[in-house]
């Protein structure tokens, strides 16, 4: 039997009895959404999972960067911050009063996590103890603005440099240890010439700063988890509208838990249209079903009937 001959008298039985095969089709789907009623609905709201395998590459490294960063692969939530002109036009310049900034908005991160409160924790834990930032991404940032305030004052009281401090880019010198930059500086401008000794460092001005936190929470705690995206979502309104808008630069955020909100927000509005698509197309398929009585189905059949034993190669019946 041809793959098409299978098909027509599927189609066949199917035209015969639409009734019958509609109604048999549902009964036998309804009892499968019964599983749903005994349990829950998981939903996997976790858009790093969907980029990389459990046991892939991506997780190693991920697993490596938790451990070194001493905090769990499961709970650790990433925040990526850049700041920015706010103007196209313009750049950052590297003096006290722009590392001063940085201060307030990495002191005002840390502090965040101290005002989120939401219901449901077991007592005896503090707010330290739910949200803790346990790694600090950003201690070569510290180490450099550290040694930029002691540049400065050494240079503000005696009019010169410390010797034990060379503020250069991609690497500095502070007191014999090499800090790297590169991870916090983008588009980095050096001073020219003779004229850098008289300033703390020789960066003059950049494009882009970068800073980065790992806030620590058990992504099976559906309390913890809501603690992280209420202090992510805060802190994402409040850039604009609060005590961050005073500030002489931009703030560019990347959180896990906007990237999940967003994502999420997504698939709600695309589940419900095809929601929607679906009733529509069942409301349908019942209308021309209902529509479709015994009588027209005789036709049908004859017809059908008619074009097979004319395919096959016999006479038409002769009515």
């Amino acid at each position: 039997m041809s793959l098409s001959s299978l098909f027509r008298k599927i189609g066949f039985i199917v035209g015969k009895r639409p009734k019958t095969i509609f109604l048999t089709n549902l009964f036998l789907f309804l009892p499968s959404l019964s599983y749903y009623l005994i349990n829950d609905i998981k939903v996997e709201t976790d858009v790093r999972r969907g980029f990389s395998p459990k046991n892939g590459r991506a997780t190693v490294e991920s697993k490596a960067f938790a451990e070194f960063y001493n905090v769990s692969i499961d709970g650790v939530d990433l925040v990526l911050i850049f700041l920015e002109p706010k103007t196209s036009d313009k750049r950052l310049i590297m003096n006290d009063k722009l590392l001063s900034d940085v201060e307030i908005l990495d002191r005002y991160i840390k502090e965040l996590s101290m005002e989120i409160k939401i219901d449901g924790f077991s007592e005896g834990k503090n707010d330290s103890q739910r949200v803790t930032s346990k790694g600090d991404m950003n201690y070569l940032f510290h180490a450099f603005k550290w040694a930029y305030q002691l540049q400065s004052t050494s240079l503000l009281l005696t009019s010169e440099s410390n010797k034990q401090i060379n503020l250069d880019f991609p690497i500095s010198q502070i007191y014999g240890f090499d800090v790297l930059l590169d991870s916090h500086f983008f588009g980095v401008k050096l001073r020219e010439g003779n004229n850098s000794e008289k300033f703390p460092s020789k960066i003059e001005s950049v494009e882009t700063i970068g800073i980065y936190y790992l806030l620590d929470g058990n992504n099976k705690n559906k309390n913890q988890m809501g603690i992280l995206n209420n202090l992510e979502l805060k802190f994402f309104n409040n850039i604009n509208n609060g005590d961050l808008k005073d500030l002489t630069f931009k703030i560019l955020i990347y959180t896990d838990q906007l990237a999940n909100y967003e994502m999420m927000r997504s698939a709600k509005k695309i589940t419900s249209l095809l929601g929607i698509g679906v009733v529509a197309m069942i409301l349908f398929l019942v209308v021309a079903f209902w529509h479709f009585n015994w009588k027209s189905q005789a036709i049908f059949y004859k017809t059908i009937n008619q074009e097979i034993m004319h395919r096959s190669g016999n006479k038409l019946p002769v009515s």
